[in-house]
């Protein structure tokens, strides 16, 4: 019946395009879902997760002016500071306006988290020039579960995770401009001050990056300019507060390791977004799979001739 409306060479689009139409319906539910989500929080004046208070509390100390990175806990408060600050910092106009609430930090999170969806789509689109798939790619960061939980806290990831991705932005868009790579460093160490667990990840994935485009100068400068800015403010907080800023974000903060925890959150994960994980595997597998059927195309599977080197029964 199909094939007496459609050719045979219009197949594959048809059905293309009939699954990027359900994709496009689930992610713009997904969406609407979203946008009632963060109206329903800014308007809860309670905290929402353990971790809202403490940063509130470190937001209005700091509009204070107190030291929120105490060298010893023997008086009070007795609360540890365990992030570093910028976060609390972008709250203290906020503080300074209409007094302690929790509606401006997650509306600062719920901010972050959009634009985190719009640097996805523009990073696609500048390294594929594929709008369709750019826009897919940053509505499947709105459609994960942990996006849409997350993004209505009041807590210091969302905005680390914004300026991750917006100092990758800049470095895939200009990789070759001394300035672009002053400003991307400059951004990641922003989120590593925001949070202190992006202090590897998106660095390194800069710096690998502007290698693997020949700008080897370029990731040079990258790495001078996040690690040498990055341990000159470390230390001026750190004499600031007589050690308090290492005692609170890196000692305060060790938790054992535990292969339980790693393999709960794995099963998680494929539960959550299995689809998601299978075919982010399968474009990781696809060039291994370009390349096998390269190799037996071309004969030199034949030469090879496996079987002398494994022999089966």
């Amino acid at each position: 019946m199909i094939r007496k409306w459609v050719s045979r060479g219009m197949l594959p689009q048809v059905a293309l395009g009939f699954s990027l139409l359900i994709m496009l319906t689930a992610q713009a539910w997904a969406l609407v879902i979203f946008v009632r989500h963060g109206l329903s929080t800014l308007v809860f004046p309670y905290p929402l997760d353990y971790g809202e208070g403490p940063v509130l509390d470190q937001a209005v100390r700091l509009a204070d002016f107190e030291n929120v990175y105490r060298a010893d806990l023997w008086t009070s408060p007795y609360v540890v500071a365990n992030y570093p600050p910028l976060f609390e910092l972008v709250e203290v106009p906020f503080v300074w306006l209409f007094g302690p609430a929790f509606w401006y930090g997650r509306a600062i999170s719920l901010a972050s988290v959009l634009a985190v969806a719009v640097l996805i789509t523009l990073t696609l689109h500048t390294l594929t020039k594929n709008k369709i798939g750019a826009v897919v790619g940053g509505l499947a960061f709105l459609s994960i579960l942990y996006v849409l939980s997350w993004s209505g806290y009041a807590r210091v990831d969302s905005l680390g995770l914004v300026l991750c991705c917006a100092g990758l932005f800049v470095v895939a868009c200009w990789p070759e401009r001394r300035r672009a790579v002053i400003i991307a460093a400059l951004l990641l160490l922003g989120a590593a001050y925001t949070c202190q667990t992006y202090i590897m990840v998106a660095p390194f994935a800069a710096f690998v990056w502007l290698l693997a485009q020949g700008q080897h100068r370029r990731a040079g400068e990258l790495a001078g300019v996040f690690w040498r800015l990055g341990l000159a403010l470390f230390l001026i907080l750190n004499v600031l507060t007589d050690g308090g800023f290492f005692f609170n974000t890196v000692i305060s903060n060790i938790n054992e390791f535990r292969w339980q925890r790693l393999s709960y959150y794995v099963s998680e994960m494929q539960e959550v977004m299995p689809y998601l994980l299978l075919t982010g595997g399968a474009f990781w597998l696809l060039p291994w799979w370009k390349w096998v059927k390269s190799l037996s195309r071309s004969g030199l599977w034949r030469r090879i001739r496996p079987e002398r080197y494994f022999q089966l029964g």
